[in-house]
């Protein structure tokens, strides 16, 4: 019969490989226009928790720091290379505001890409394959070697009029199947399982990053507030509403990367994913309701068809954020995050209302009155789930199997 160790390793294996698949799966779903960034970023949490787990338990001591240097070059090689080009391109503006460039020196500009970013891919080279063979040697599985190869070639073939895509597609496809017949780790590194184990278990359940992430995600999204004040109610000649609505909506992503980064860990934190999935869909609807909203009507459908579309998006978020404080209270026992969802619900209902009168009337008398409730419950809700969320206390310990 198999020992209760045996066991428990086995079913985390099945959870790494799971874990492992997800993350692929998601980063193929990532090239989805605006919701992709959500995938995305759901692609690379799973990521760093495979590598983590792998560390953990197949006993891999290089892969973040060859990981990190892997990205550390890739970074500097990208910037460098780039700030050549607009050197030797001279980039302008025209007249009418569009950019240019110096067309006499684009064979130089080919040729100066070409060497520097061949440069960078040997520079990466050791580390990429160091990173990839690890992973091969602790899951035993040789498709990973085949994908780091077929990667590579992938990358180098890139400049060749994309044929190098073709690379980078089979080696997704390899470290696939590389996950899908994972079944084991390296024997010698089973030895020093419980150490290892023995180890992560006297670690304390922290939530100083579940808090400080979630703590800069209502305070970029005041910060968004302030931008809508100033461009309904305050003359703010400083800037020009395109770059008011850039800025505007690279905050409003920001932080609702950073809110997913923290609901996640606390899930991560509890070994229960459900609220993070209630969260995940709450804020991909907020952010393709966000889309909606800043896009004239008449370049996607009609005015009825335009405003119906928001209600929708709004009464399905309130349904999700009703979903997930459920969930958080059921696990917090802090009642009190029923009145966050309350001042969310008032904001939604209030938004919803003034939709509804804008399909039917083409001015409305009190819009102002109706955006200063939006922005009010707006305050009330942040303020609340920032309060709350920061009394959360942890645990002494962590189960890790």
């Amino acid at each position: 019969m198999q020992s209760l160790n045996e066991i428990l390793l086995q079913k985390k294996i099945k959870e790494i490989r799971f874990k492992a698949i997800a993350s692929i799966v998601c980063g193929f779903l990532s090239i989805i226009p605006y919701l992709g960034v959500l995938f995305a970023l759901a692609s690379w949490i799973l990521f760093f928790i495979v590598l983590y787990d792998l560390k953990i338990y197949g006993g891999t001591k290089n892969l973040f720091k060859n990981l990190f240097i892997v990205a550390g070059i890739g970074f500097f090689g990208i910037l460098i290379n780039v700030s050549v080009l607009f050197v030797i391109l001279k980039p302008r503006i025209d007249i009418f505001g569009g950019l240019y460039f110096n067309e006499d020196n684009a064979f130089l500009a080919i040729g100066t890409f070409c060497v520097l970013f061949y440069i960078t891919l040997a520079l990466i080279f050791p580390f990429f394959k160091a990173f990839y063979y690890e992973i091969a040697r602790v899951t035993k599985q040789k498709y990973f070697i085949n994908a780091f190869w077929a990667y590579f070639i992938g990358i180098c073939t890139l400049p060749l009029f994309g044929l190098g895509a073709i690379g980078v597609l089979i080696g997704y496809i390899l470290k696939l199947v590389a996950w899908i017949k994972f079944k084991e780790f390296d024997e010698q590194e089973i030895v020093n399982l419980e150490e290892r184990l023995a180890k992560e278990q006297k670690k304390v359940f922290d939530l100083k990053w579940i808090k400080i992430t979630m703590a800069s995600f209502i305070i970029l999204n005041l910060l968004v507030l302030v931008f809508i004040i100033f461009q309904y109610f305050i003359s703010f000649v400083g800037l020009d509403y395109n770059a008011e609505l850039y800025i505007r909506r690279t905050l409003f992503y920001i932080a609702t990367i950073l809110a997913l980064l923290s609901v996640f860990l606390f899930c991560k934190k509890l070994k229960t994913y459900k609220l993070f999935i209630y969260f995940l869909i709450w804020q991909g609807l907020s952010v393709f309701c966000d889309y909606i909203l800043f896009t004239p009507p008449s370049i996607i459908m009609s005015k009825t068809a335009y405003g119906s579309l928001i209600i929708v998006l709004n009464l399905c978020c309130i349904i999700l954020a009703f979903l997930f404080f459920k969930s958080l209270v059921q696990i917090t026992k802090e009642k009190l995050f029923y009145l966050v969802f309350i001042f969310f619900t008032c904001n939604g209902f209030v938004a919803i209302c003034y939709t509804s009168l804008l399909i039917t009337l083409n001015h409305l008398v009190f819009e102002k009155l109706f955006l200063v409730g939006i922005i009010l419950f707006q305050v009330a809700y942040f303020i609340s789930f920032l309060i709350f969320w920061l009394k959360l206390k942890g645990q002494k310990s962590v189960k890790i199997c």
